[in-house]
């Protein structure tokens, strides 16, 4: 069972019984990832990908991609995949045109 709250189980309005149980599990805190932690992940997977690519695709992929983690993936991924494709490196022009593209069918 799975459970999450904005608060720790202690300082949840629960019946007392529910609460002390909850608080003798397993907690942990989830917090969001900065951009340095984003763009290290970013750089593990290209390179678990056998991806060799310029630091500057990462940082503009930051700055002009969505700030989830699972959407810079996803984009990173499609860069990959293109990049075999057409035979091209993973270069910055390359991921320009991926975003246009997927910009261009958000739209629609």
């Amino acid at each position: 069972m799975l459970l999450a709250g904005g608060e720790p189980p202690l300082r949840l309005d629960l019946r007392e019984d529910l609460r002390t149980r909850i608080g003798q599990t397993l907690i942990y805190e989830i917090q969001a990832l900065s951009d340095e932690e984003k763009a290290a992940a970013l750089r593990r997977h290209a390179i678990e990908r056998g991806m060799l690519m310029d630091p500057g695709v990462v940082h503009y992929l930051l700055r002009h991609g969505r700030r989830d983690l699972p959407s810079l993936m996803a984009m990173l991924n499609s860069l990959d995949r293109a990049s075999l494709e057409q035979k091209r490196p993973p270069t910055l022009p390359l991921l320009r045109e991926l975003m246009q593209t997927s910009f261009d069918l958000d739209k629609q």
